[in-house]
């Protein structure tokens, strides 16, 4: 399980389903639909994963084995219904072709009430009801295909206990979240520093959280959280309106935006920030732009390897003119189809035209999905400057991407060239570019680039620049080598050269 902080999280599944007229009123809430109605569950993900959702929860919340007993399934039958929500994820990754994390989300004992007692706690049950409520359903869960458990809207200590007691067996690993009552206290009353304490050594639980509480208490949470722990920070609130158990509706007003408190989250440190009841993907959209961004500006940071390459001369030279104007993410393009293909458009013509070209490009498959561009007829292309040959090894990409599920994040240097020099159309210096400009590797130069071999030429005073030379210099900005292309690049662009 390899999660890229932060990440963000889904929002709520009722939200959307109910706006498309599901009736969620019910006592398995969301669950009644991995009977019903499966594909409904299933598009509601599509929905989270299009809007920039790297974590899914499943539907399994409130599909605990009381209340489906209390329908009438056995337990053979109840495992498979509490199955059938995993089994909906990872259909969704067959039909997406996107990798994310699955994570099986596990309801507290109340949701199992169905009378909105999550909210506040059970006081008047044993701890071995507890104990047999929870084993019984993470037991299913931590032997199917997730890739965590997720405790969520715990609200009392007692129940985190008997949670506790459960993760000494399992294979998994966790996030436990509390909903929360005030800035300070879970829903019975104890104090989060204390949650935290009793999470502190459990090496089973990666994170600890708040879900389902109103927007308004979490900042103060999570500067609790940050300093009274040292596990990953995930936080889901809800709208900021209240829940009617009874009439099963949301009631109150939301004092603020859910939107207007994510960059102030961020900025605290959150790890993993998403959204619960009444949280859509429009929101979780937004989440994803502000992840994104916080991402990329922290990647365009190069104090560190400036002051490493200010060892060679020529380097400080060009430090001192342009160390404050370079980065490295304005050709970024979280589409990796579409990444490779300005890279291709990019290929053997000057850079005024490329620029003229992938604006048009952007024009021409704006709204499309990859399957409709692979679909366009290939004088779609032609017209707007893209040869034939360009026309081929675009749509083999965008082919290339539909079928592969490898994680190119994961790959080294190393084996991301190989996999993309797979591609028809896909050289060397389009996979370094791709290494630069899209997975931020620091530590490439391409000397397939003639940009930069005419600027180390220019720079160097070398006329005849042999490979035995050009290695000699490259080696001597290990491990920063990217950094010194940006540089070199910048001095060929505003023609300033040392002297």
């Amino acid at each position: 399980m390899k999660i890229s902080y932060p990440a963000v999280l889904d929002g709520g599944l009722s939200y959307p389903l109910e706006k498309n007229g599901f009736n969620l009123t019910k006592d398995l809430w969301v669950s009644e639909l991995l009977i019903s109605n499966p594909k409904a569950i299933k598009n509601a993900h599509i929905d989270y994963l299009n809007s920039g959702a790297e974590i899914l929860t499943s539907s399994s919340y409130q599909a605990s084995f009381n209340l489906l007993k209390n329908r009438g399934y056995n337990k053979s039958k109840s495992k498979k219904i509490i199955l059938k929500s995993i089994e909906i994820l990872n259909q969704v990754k067959k039909k997406t072709n996107k990798n994310f994390i699955i994570a099986a989300s596990i309801g507290p004992y109340g949701s199992s009430l169905a009378d909105g007692s999550e909210y506040r706690g059970v006081n008047n049950i044993s701890n071995e009801k507890l104990y047999e409520f929870y084993k019984d359903k993470v037991d299913v869960l931590d032997k199917s295909t997730a890739d965590l458990l997720a405790f969520e809207t715990v609200p009392s200590f007692k129940e985190t206990k008997v949670i506790l007691r459960i993760l000494k067996n399992t294979k998994k690993m966790s996030w436990i979240s509390f909903s929360c009552r005030n800035e300070k206290e879970i829903n019975d009353g104890t104090s989060i520093e204390k949650c935290c304490e009793l999470l502190k050594n459990q090496p089973k639980v990666f994170a600890i959280g708040i879900n389902c509480t109103s927007p308004v208490y979490i900042s103060e949470l999570i500067q609790i959280i940050k300093k009274n722990s040292d596990k990953k920070i995930i936080i889901y609130p809800n709208s900021g309106e209240r829940y009617d158990g009874e009439k099963k509706t949301w009631k109150g007003n939301i004092i603020h935006s859910f939107e207007s408190y994510i960059d102030e989250w961020l900025n605290l440190g959150v790890d993993i920030l998403g959204g619960c009841c009444r949280i859509g993907p429009k929101e979780i959209k937004k989440i994803k732009s502000k992840v994104d961004k916080l991402k990329l500006e922290k990647h365009n940071n190069f104090s560190k390897q400036l002051n490493k390459l200010e060892a060679d001369p020529i380097m400080k030279f060009l430090i001192s003119k342009f160390g404050k104007n370079i980065e490295i993410t304005d050709r970024y393009n979280p589409n990796f189809s579409k990444a490779i293909s300005d890279l291709i458009i990019e290929q053997q013509i000057s850079f005024k035209a490329a620029i003229t070209i992938k604006k048009k490009f952007n024009l021409l498959i704006e709204n499309l999905t990859n399957n409709q561009i692979i679909k366009l007829p290939a004088n779609d292309f032609q017209s707007i400057g893209i040869s034939k040959r360009k026309t081929e090894y675009i749509k083999n990409v965008y082919k290339f991407f539909k079928s592969e599920r490898n994680n190119i994040t994961e790959m080294s240097d190393e084996e991301v060239v190989n996999f993309l020099t797979k591609i028809k159309g896909v050289g060397k210096w389009t996979a370094e570019m791709f290494l630069i400009f899209n997975l931020f590797r620091i530590n490439i130069f391409s000397n397939k680039d003639l940009a930069l071999i005419n600027s180390v030429k220019i720079n160097y005073g070398i006329k005849n620049l042999t490979e035995k030379k050009l290695e000699k210099i490259v080696s001597s900005w290990e491990p920063y080598k990217t950094i010194a292309s940006l540089l070199l690049w910048k001095s060929i662009e505003e023609k300033i050269f040392y002297k």
